[in-house]
C-alpha cells in the first residue's frame, strides 16, 4: 500500500482522524484507514480508563491534594493491580516532602519502593525542588534502611512533623554524578 499521511487528535473524551483529500483510494486503503482509526480509538479509550483508574486510586488513598502544581503522586502497577505508590508535595521554597510511600505486601522485596523513591526524586527535581525531606517511624526498619541506601541523611524534625518519635531524613533531589 502507498503511504497515506493523516493527523490524529487524541483527547480523553474522543479520537479524531483527519484525512487529507484523497484521490483513487482503493477499498484496501479505506479498510486500512478504518482499522487505524479503530486502533487509535482503542488507544484513546485505554488512556481514559488509565486516567479513571488513577483518579479512583488517588481518591481511595486520600491523595487528591497532590494534584496541584509542584506536587506529584506516582503509582506502581503490576498488571491490573496497584503494587505501590508514593507522593510528594511542596513544603517550602525548593523543598518537597515525600509521603505515603507504600508497597503492598505481595510485591515487597522486589525493588518497587526504591524505584518509586527514585522516580519521586526525579519528578520533584523536574518540578523545581532541590531538596526532598521525609519522616517515618522508628519501627519501620525496612523504610529507614532503604532511605539510608539512597543517600538520605538524618535531620532534625521539620515544621509539619506531628509525631514526636518520627525519624526525619533529607537529601538533594539530584546528587552530583547522577
Amino acid at each position: 500500500m502507498r503511504c497515506i499521511s493523516f493527523v490524529i487528535f487524541l483527547t480523553f473524551s474522543s479520537c479524531f482522524v483527519v484525512l487529507p483529500a484523497l484521490e483513487n483510494v482503493t477499498q484496501a486503503d479505506e479498510i486500512e484507514l478504518l482499522e487505524r482509526q479503530l486502533e487509535y480509538q482503542t488507544q484513546a479509550a485505554t488512556l481514559r480508563m488509565e486516567k479513571l483508574k488513577l483518579l479512583k486510586a488517588k481518591k481511595e488513598l486520600g491523595l487528591t491534594p497532590y494534584d496541584t502544581v509542584g506536587n506529584g503522586f506516582l503509582l506502581a502497577e503490576y498488571g491490573e493491580s496497584v503494587a505501590g505508590g508514593v507522593a510528594f508535595a511542596r513544603l517550602d521554597d525548593g523543598v518537597a516532602e515525600m509521603a505515603r510511600l507504600f508497597v503492598r505486601p505481595y510485591y515487597r522485596r522486589g525493588g518497587i519502593a526504591r524505584d518509586l523513591v527514585s522516580r519521586a526524586l526525579a519528578k520533584a527535581a523536574a518540578a523545581g525542588h532541590r531538596r526532598m525531606v521525609l519522616h517515618t517511624l522508628p519501627q519501620w526498619h525496612a523504610a529507614r534502611a532503604l532511605y539510608g541506601t539512597m543517600a538520605f541523611e538524618p535531620i532534625p524534625a521539620y515544621d509539619g512533623v506531628q509525631v514526636a518519635e518520627a525519624a526525619c531524613y533529607a537529601r538533594d533531589t539530584k546528587l552530583s554524578g547522577t
